[in-house]
């Protein structure tokens, strides 16, 4: 079981404090959202307003337009989808980071962020408010799996005094979760179950349920049994997410290579360090982080920081009711409008249905059978049987069609103006919708298209701030959680690659994150193609295959079929083509070149003949000069034997007497 301490209770009662704070503004908006949502999805009718219609008689009829102008809006983003690009705050040229902004687009592919997003915008539509959660997720993957995705509106909450659009000034942000038990305690299993309720949380709302995991409701199941502890009862988890203000120093410290280097330390390590009798010259700074806490009867998770560094719970809005300090969206503009629609037209319905009985004025007895006379009056199948002589009186016809209610002059024409003025509230004229069944010059359509547009600017340029504050959060995670050498694909100017992400590529530097204007989406590039083919005859002398190439791009042809133009393109380039004159030309030259290498190598043949020869004839001339002295050494060999014989028979050797 977790241990909760005396600054566990003090934040327990401080959140609690915010909570009751916030939920009012909050709940206001809720009340008036439900009703949008119902009112978008064709809900249109309350409860005391069809009682009322069926008590009449008269059709409960809804022909949606309110639907069409949020999907037409939704639509419009689908279609022109922007994308994010980091650039790096240095010197030089500003270019975008190749590796992250390709590990963005593969954060983002991973987890359907742009599906999510349009599901948060068409509630921002809606309501005025779509919410999203940017985060790591490590239940399946214990490196980390991108997640990106749609929170339900109706969970969140902000403080009160936040002002400005997409909620930049909030302190305070809040998610309230209703989920089974089982779940709950999956999620924080550390916790007793007794402590996951926030039934504080649950008496400020006003749709919540009551739970049977608070005391006085535990056993009310049947035959006693304690229905609370199965999987299918609520509980209430509270999540926060708040500034906080941390204090930490600057100081100086000696570096490994014995420079002094600027540190950052926290209160808690300068706390250690001051009383290890450290000499610090440090200085004091402040800075806010965000951190999230959950909270059910007790603080079940403490206070950390956030995995972006910041809010990773992001807002879209749209138009702001300054009095309430709430948002709201289309449907506010369109309820009115149609709500009139409506009611015209089962008036109309009404009156058609019963023009048959015309509202008449009878004496009693003058029907034979009064109860049938009532049930038969306003069927044009069924015969209404009078007394003798009501009808014809003396001598009058004894059947007559029954009379026909005249239709109120002019009664069409309120059906048709509270039918327009759900164009002309909302400012998404006929041209948006593609439903203008008129004939007109095309670019007057496209001006009325853009008119409309400019209207919904409010909606576009929060959803484009949300962007850069959602790539900021994104960012942070891939420079901090995400640079673990995973493979990311990177679509550079050569060919799609893999590479690892690593601290080496994903550098911690500042960046600026931006919403890059360069379409992604085919409707935006057909746009794009459009423009260029009217500007393109201007700059005809300078179009090059390459040019080509780099327009091909922006054109609306497949990405595939880009691909293998410019491998095309490079294979012709590694292998160029001449023609027929420098072929000539070149053969030409090939041939002197070969003409010249062989008149080379029979140069190079009779020089080795010559030194060859050369040193046959000197190897002759030492044999001979070799002969010659062993010839002169044997003849004064036997010059030298000659003298010695002389010698000897001129001196005989004496003889010896024995």
């Amino acid at each position: 079981m977790a241990e909760y301490s005396e600054e566990s209770d003090d934040l327990l009662e401080t959140i609690k404090g915010w909570y009751k704070e916030d939920m009012p503004t909050v709940n206001a908006w809720r009340k008036e959202a439900k009703e949008d949502f119902r009112f978008r999805d064709g809900e249109q009718w309350n409860e005391q307003e069809k009682r009322e219609l069926e008590d009449q008689q008269r059709p409960v009829l809804v022909f949606n337009r309110t639907g069409v102008l949020v999907d037409a809006v939704v639509g419009s983003e689908i279609g022109n989808r922007r994308e994010v690009q980091f650039f790096p705050r240095e010197n030089g040229d500003a270019r975008s980071n190749e590796i992250l902004t390709s590990a963005a687009e593969w954060f983002r592919d991973q987890c359907d962020a742009e599906d999510e997003e349009s599901e948060a915008f068409k509630d921002t539509v809606t309501a005025g408010m779509g919410w999203t959660e940017t985060r790591l997720d490590y239940t399946d993957n214990p490196q980390g799996e991108p997640k990106i995705t749609q929170l339900d509106p109706f969970e969140m909450g902000w403080s009160c005094d936040s002002n400005k659009a997409n909620l930049v000034d909030s302190t305070r942000r809040w998610r309230v979760r209703k989920m089974a038990l089982a779940e709950a305690k999956k999620l924080f299993p550390d916790v007793d179950e007794d402590n996951l309720n926030a039934a504080w949380a649950s008496e400020d709302d006003e749709d919540t349920q009551p739970t049977h995991i608070e005391p006085g409701n535990r056993y009310s199941g049947i035959n006693g049994e304690d229905e609370d502890r199965g999987p299918s009862k609520k509980v209430t988890i509270v999540g926060c997410q708040y500034y906080r203000t941390e204090t930490y120093y600057k100081t100086l410290l000696l570096g490994p290579d014995g420079m002094p280097q600027t540190v950052e330390l926290d209160k808690a390590k300068y706390d250690i360090a001051q009383d290890s009798g450290a000499i610090l010259q440090a200085v004091p700074l402040k800075r806010r982080t965000v951190v999230v806490c959950y909270v059910g009867r007790v603080v079940i998770k403490q206070p950390k920081p956030t995995q972006t560094g910041d809010w990773s719970w992001n807002c879209i809005t749209g138009l702001r009711d300054k009095d309430k300090g709430t948002f709201y969206g289309i449907v506010r503009r369109a309820k009115d409008p149609q709500r009139w629609a409506n009611k015209w037209l089962s008036q109309m319905m009404h009156i058609l249905n019963s023009q048959a009985k015309g509202g008449i004025m009878a004496e009693a007895g003058a029907f034979k059978d009064q109860r049938q006379a009532e049930e038969s009056w306003a069927m044009t199948d069924r015969i209404t049987w009078l007394n003798q002589g009501a009808l014809s009186g003396q001598s009058g016809p004894k059947v007559q069609s029954k009379p026909v209610a005249q239709f109120p002059a002019g009664f069409d024409r309120l059906l048709q103006y509270a039918d327009e003025a759900i164009i002309k509230a909302t400012g998404i004229n006929m041209e948006l919708l593609g439903m203008r069944d008129a004939t007109q010059p095309g670019v007057l359509e496209y001006q009325r298209k853009q008119s409309g547009i400019a209207i919904l600017a409010t909606f576009f340029n929060s959803l484009r701030r949300y962007r850069k504050i959602q790539g900021r959060g994104m960012l942070f995670l891939i420079q901090n959680y995400l640079s673990d050498g995973r493979m990311v694909r990177i679509v550079g100017d050569e060919q799609a690659q893999y590479v690892p992400l690593t601290k080496e590529n994903v550098t911690s530097a500042e960046y600026d994150v931006i919403v890059d204007d360069s379409p992604t989406s085919t409707n935006e590039k057909e746009k794009t193609w459009q423009i260029l083919q009217g500007i393109l005859p201007m700059f005809k002398g300078m179009i090059t295959p390459e040019v080509m190439l780099t327009l091909a791009d922006y054109s609306p042809l497949p990405a595939s079929l880009v691909g293998k133009l410019k491998d095309m393109a490079k294979q012709q380039q590694a292998q160029p083509q001449q023609n027929p004159a420098a072929m000539l030309e070149a053969e030409k030259i090939a041939l002197e070149r070969e003409k010249i290498a062989n008149e080379r190598m029979k140069l190079q043949n009779e020089r080795a003949k010559i030194e060859a020869d050369a040193q046959s004839s000197q190897i002759d001339a030492v044999g001979d000069a070799a002969d010659r002295q062993i010839q002169a050494a044997q003849t004064e060999n036997d010059r030298i034997r000659a003298m010695a014989e002389l010698v000897a028979a001129q001196n005989p050797p004496p003889v010896r007497v024995n």
